[in-house]
């Protein structure tokens, strides 16, 4: 609000109000998710809550039904959560295919926000694929304002840093695949 627009955070379902258990352990990170009450604060302060997914799996590492509810059974649960409707999914790690954009189609949401679109997808008919840009819990003015501002110096870093980041997350994606080949 004070700087005069909003933005959408983006909650694994089954995470709200826990910490984040995909990095936990692993590389150090602990981000505490917005509960219930938070996330209705939230939209009561002009933002929007959007859907990451059930669990934070990347999506070409589950299998149908487990997409099923990673996408559609994980937009009801938020929505009830949030006591709002959920419009944009955003697939963890910025994966997606053909069968997630149809099932984010079939599940009702307006579209999809990648921080990775992909060109040889094409969404089908009434489905948006929109770029979106991480904020985390530290970044600081100078950070977002960064993200925001492709002319000043500082985007270049930025977008180095992301990709850094977005990069060590295949740690956990290749964790992930382990995980479940032992499943």
């Amino acid at each position: 609000r004070e700087l005069g627009f909003s933005a959408t955070v983006f909650i694994p379902s089954d995470f709200s109000g826990k910490i984040n258990r995909w990095d936990h352990g692993r590389f150090g990170f602990h981000f505490h998710h917005m509960d219930k009450q938070q996330l209705r604060e939230w939209i009561g302060a002009g933002g929007e809550v959007g859907c990451h997914g059930a669990t934070h799996r990347h999506l070409k590492l589950v299998g149908n039904l487990e997409r099923y509810r990673e996408i559609v059974d994980s937009r009801k649960r938020l929505e009830d959560l949030a006591g709002s409707q959920v419009r944009w999914f955003a697939p963890p790690f910025g994966g997606y295919g053909r069968k997630g954009l149809e099932l984010v189609g079939q599940a009702g949401y307006t579209g999809v926000a990648t921080i990775r679109k992909k060109k040889s997808v094409m969404p089908p008919p009434g489905v948006l694929v929109v770029p979106r840009s991480p904020v985390y819990l530290g970044d600081g003015r100078s950070a977002l304002m960064a993200k925001l501002e492709r002319k000043s110096p500082l985007h270049r870093i930025e977008a180095v840093r992301l990709a850094l980041i977005h990069g060590c997350s295949w740690g956990t994606v290749a964790v992930q695949a382990v995980e479940r080949s032992f499943s």
